[in-house]
Parts: C-alpha cells; sequence; structure tokens
C-alpha cells in the first residue's frame, strides 16, 4: 500500500504509479502526463508532492517521475527478473478516479505479447476512414496481458505476481460480459521495458 501513488495530471486526467527507487522515483504510464513536465503525486499517507517527469519512453507508454522529501525515504516495490509468475496469478494496485482508497484487483496472467502502439489520429485531424493502413509510433515493445477488473485512473498502476514483484505496468483495459457475469482484460507495459528505462538513469 505505501509503494502505490496517486497522481494527478491536467484537467481531470488521474492515473496510478509506484515507487521503483527509496529516494523518490516512481514508475507510471507516460499517456498520463499528457505530455506535462510536471504533475501532483498523492502519496499514502495523504502527502501531495509536486513531481517532475525523469525520463519517458513514448513508445512503451511508460514514464519515471520524481519526487523529494527531505526526511523520508520512499518503500520501492520489488521489480521481477523473469516475467511469467508463479501460478498465473496476478494482482492489480491502483487507485482508480483519484480514489484515496487504493484498488486490488485479483485476476490470472494471459501471456507475453510484442506490440506497437496506434497513433491517435484525433491528434492528427484524421479519420479512421482517411487512411489506408494503421499508423504506428515508434517501435515493438514487450507486453503482459492479464485477466482483472479495470477502472479508469488504474493506468501506470502495478501489476504483482504471487511473491508481490511487479510483472507489468497497467496501461489499459477492457470490459466484457458473459451472460449475467462480468470480466475483463488488461494489459500493460512489460517489466523488462522498465528495467531498460531505468538503466539509462545510471
Amino acid at each position: 500500500r505505501d509503494s502505490v501513488v496517486r497522481i494527478k495530471g491536467p484537467g481531470d486526467r488521474s492515473a496510478s504509479g509506484f515507487f521503483v527507487t527509496g529516494d523518490g522515483k516512481i514508475a507510471t504510464a507516460g499517456h498520463a502526463l499528457a505530455d506535462r513536465n510536471h504533475v501532483s503525486v498523492t502519496t499514502a499517507d495523504g502527502t501531495k508532492h509536486a513531481a517532475k517527469l525523469v525520463i519517458h519512453d513514448y513508445d512503451a507508454d511508460l514514464a519515471i517521475l520524481q519526487i523529494r522529501s527531505r526526511n523520508k525515504m520512499f518503500k520501492p516495490l520489488r521489480l521481477a527478473l523473469s516475467v511469467k509468475p508463479d501460478k498465473n496469478d496476478v494482482f492489480l494496485l491502483a487507485h482508480p478516479a483519484g480514489s484515496e482508497t487504493m484498488f486490488i484487483s485479483p485476476g490470472l496472467y494471459d501471456g507475453a505479447r510484442r506490440q506497437r502502439t496506434l497513433i491517435d489520429l484525433s491528434n492528427l485531424g484524421l479519420k479512421r476512414t482517411e487512411i489506408k493502413s494503421e499508423l504506428y509510433r515508434g517501435r515493438y515493445y514487450a507486453t503482459e496481458w492479464y485477466f482483472a477488473h479495470t477502472r479508469s485512473g488504474c493506468s501506470g498502476g502495478p501489476v504483482i505476481n504471487s511473491k508481490g514483484e511487479v510483472i507489468a505496468i497497467h496501461t489499459t483495459g477492457e470490459s466484457f460480459r458473459n451472460g449475467p457475469f462480468p470480466f475483463g482484460r488488461g494489459h500493460g507495459t512489460s517489466v523488462a521495458e522498465l528495467h531498460a528505462l531505468l538503466q539509462k538513469l545510471k
């Protein structure tokens, strides 16, 4: 709980994130920042901090923020070295819609994929019917997929395995219904991409 934070972006945009170092570095989904270099972060004890963007992997929808505290070290989550979780059990931790209460969604691992992110055509002033093929931004990157309930504001939250290690950073999800039973599937940027981004800071 102490490792997961709430992020307030521009307008009504909210997201989640988590500490990756004791000195206040936070991983989150890049799209939550909406190209802003400064956002507000609220930690588990209710303290608000001004956060600065340190590094941004636009292709993999991943960002690292930095907050400072003179008198406190923060509690980072452990990052998995091997992505495949034991027993396929995973848990999404997040603060949906900026809620003070941390949301824990149990789920099942659904496998790894490599993909490229589609460009948001609305930013280009184009309609999908006006292009002949899909437009992608940048390189292929690693993602992890899982069955779990997700909500608005969960982007950037950690997806952990049964050992409490982060295997992915949640980026998007969708809901389905099988008769009276709702279920969801989400995917996130693989922890392998986070390891690579953190290496660039060393």
